[in-house]
């Protein structure tokens, strides 16, 4: 959808669901991809949505993955991944 360009055939909130799976990846390439969506169609009213999309690349391109999922996929987590869980709620509620 998104490489044929359809998306912006869609309404802005339409657009925004098309654009989490790039926002809540764990793979940086596809949190910029993130960042480039939600900054076109900033324009478009998604402007509380690129702040979201900024935080959670922020986190992949700290730790290269989201730690609050360490837990649930039986991944080890480091001290400051550990640390990282408390403060994300920060991050993601900052504003």
């Amino acid at each position: 959808m998104v490489s044929g360009g359809f998306d912006r055939l869609l309404r802005p909130i339409e657009r925004c669901f098309v654009y989490l799976p790039f926002e809540h990846s764990e793979d940086l390439a596809a949190q910029r991809r993130s960042l480039a969506l939600f900054e076109a169609a900033f324009f478009q009213r998604l402007h509380r949505n690129i702040d979201y999309a900024h935080r959670h690349y922020e986190i992949i391109a700290r730790f290269g993955r989201f730690p609050h999922r360490n837990a649930v996929l039986g991944r080890a987590s480091t001290p400051e991944k550990s640390s990282s869980c408390a403060s994300r709620a920060r991050i993601l509620k900052r504003g």
